[in-house]
């Protein structure tokens, strides 16, 4: 097998792992999402706002202010709280838009992978796991997995390059 056909078919399983993490982080992130939405959806049905009655005026006399449009500073302070709450709303909606756009594409990345990977022994799904599901920066050695996986270190790397020589052939037809 040549060398760049086994570094680009590495690369592919790096990245499967990498989306698998990351699309679990992204339904996280819309169920979060989501659950702001209808908090503050809810919010803006109930008019569920706190306004302090005593910020419009400077003292408790008897003062008379006039106001040209005929409303309270109360009534202006939550037809304000309800228009922040709205932009809010807005945001966040249109965030969980691209949280949903995001997992989509990831779904169909993972896919293309996932039938080759689906159709192996569970002995070489753990070995897959443990060599290419790391953090960046993480690494595990060949010796490591072969004691996890009760092989020896030969057997570990030729398991490696007999799994990465039949995905490639897999993901190539």
């Amino acid at each position: 097998m040549d060398k760049e056909l086994f570094r680009k078919t590495e690369g592919i399983l790096y990245g499967y792992y990498r989306d698998k993490n990351r699309l679990d982080s992204v339904r996280k992130e819309i169920n979060t999402v989501s659950s702001l939405i209808n908090t503050i959806e809810r919010n803006i049905r109930t008019c569920n706002v706190s306004i302090d009655p005593y910020q419009g005026g400077t003292g408790e006399g008897e003062r008379v202010q006039t106001s040209s449009s005929n409303s309270s500073y109360v009534e202006k302070a939550i037809i304000k709280a309800i228009d922040d709450m709205e932009k809010e709303k807005a945001q966040r909606t249109k965030k969980l838009y691209k949280l949903q756009c995001e997992e989509r594409n990831l779904i169909y990345k993972i896919e293309k992978v996932e039938g080759n990977i689906g159709m192996l022994k569970d002995e070489y799904k753990k070995f897959l796991e443990l060599k290419y599901n790391r953090l960046p920066g993480e690494k595990i050695g060949m010796r490591d997995i072969a004691l996890e996986l009760n092989i020896n270190k030969n057997k570990a790397y030729d398991l490696r390059e007999e799994l990465i020589k039949n995905i490639a052939e897999y993901r190539w037809y």
